[in-house]
């Protein structure tokens, strides 16, 4: 072959050679392409959800058919300035293989934004400082973080039973917020995106699988039952499903904190108390409320710097504190 046809070759050669890098970075950038120890793998590109405010707090979180949205996995993001970063199984917090370490016990985390960690950096959250005083005492605890904002019961029960279960804890907590958790489990729509939702005591679950996005809220679907009863009824199947896994449960319960003196929210509170009555003897009720109340803190002090009434760095090191010592006094952690 002549210097002139080689020439002639490379020349033709050099733009498809441009055009097809270009081809391959935009897929990649769309995520069609995943690019892992050198092999090139070609997938559906996921399918991503934002809530109302996104453009501010720069939250997002991958669209899933069965629980309508969770953590995007392996990400590096930040919330209101502090790192957020995600493990591989779509937690905020380390890596932790399901099987469960021998000699290890387990505490694993349910809840929505305020065990998610809203506002703080990831090694603030009161699992990580919990862990860490484990660590420090030489205690063999692990706390595994599963929340996930704007979660409402029924979708960390959903979670529970499908993944949760498989890190084999011993523990399983639920953050449970009173000021909008009830609501949330009777509602197939939240914060604007679809989820699923249970329409009775049985536990009838609707709107499953999730459509996918985006929410059309025409077609919102609502429980036909009392909002508390149908909480502690996801709470007491919950407990059911922990004690044929040998784990406990624990029920955190918090929010009044934030108005203690509001009738409004007292009552709430009663209704609830007058529901989790019937079910009380088959876990382990933590009143965070009340131990905020008598340690004689604040919800400025818990709160403050922080939108919406979520716990500050202070307020995660308190509740890590205060579920310590309940765990403590209740000889949960023998």
């Amino acid at each position: 072959m002549t210097r002139e046809w080689k020439f002639r070759l490379l020349a033709a050669g050099i733009p498809t050679l441009i055009g097809l890098i270009i081809i391959i970075v935009f897929l990649i950038k769309r995520e069609n392409v995943v690019m892992k120890d050198g092999e090139v793998t070609f997938q559906t590109p996921p399918l991503y959800v934002q809530e109302p405010g996104h453009e501010k707090t720069g939250h997002k979180y991958l669209f899933d058919e069965q629980l309508g949205w969770r953590n995007i996995p392996n990400w590096k993001a930040s919330t209101y300035g502090q790192a957020l970063t995600t493990n591989s199984k779509h937690l905020r917090d380390r890596e932790y293989p399901f099987e469960k370490p021998v000699g290890t016990k387990r505490i694993l985390v349910l809840g929505d934004s305020f065990a998610w960690g809203y506002g703080v950096s990831d090694k603030d959250i009161f699992t990580e400082t919990l862990e860490n005083t484990f660590k420090r005492k030489k205690m063999p605890w692990e706390v595994i973080n599963s929340g996930v904002s704007g979660w409402g019961n029924d979708q960390q029960y959903l979670y529970f039973t499908s993944e949760g279960v498989k890190y084999d804890p011993d523990i399983v907590v639920v953050a449970f917020y009173i000021g909008n958790d009830p609501t949330n489990n009777t509602n197939s729509i939240q914060y604007g995106l679809s989820k699923p939702v249970f329409t009775d005591l049985d536990l009838t679950l609707a709107n499953s699988p999730v459509p996918k996005p985006p929410t059309d809220t025409s077609t919102r679907i609502l429980s036909t039952v009392d909002k508390n009863a149908l909480t502690v009824r996801i709470f007491e199947k919950l407990a059911e499903r922990c004690a044929e896994t040998g784990a406990k449960l624990v029920i955190m319960k918090f929010g009044v904190f934030q108005v203690p003196n509001n009738p409004v929210v007292r009552k709430a509170e009663a209704l609830f108390h007058a529901h989790l009555a019937k079910i009380q003897s088959k876990l382990h009720y933590f009143d965070l409320d009340k131990a905020f109340s008598s340690k004689s803190f604040t919800a400025k002090q818990l709160t403050e710097g922080i939108e919406d009434g979520h716990w500050n760095v202070l307020g995660h090191r308190v509740v890590a504190d205060l579920l310590r010592s309940f765990l403590t006094t209740q000889s949960l952690l023998n």
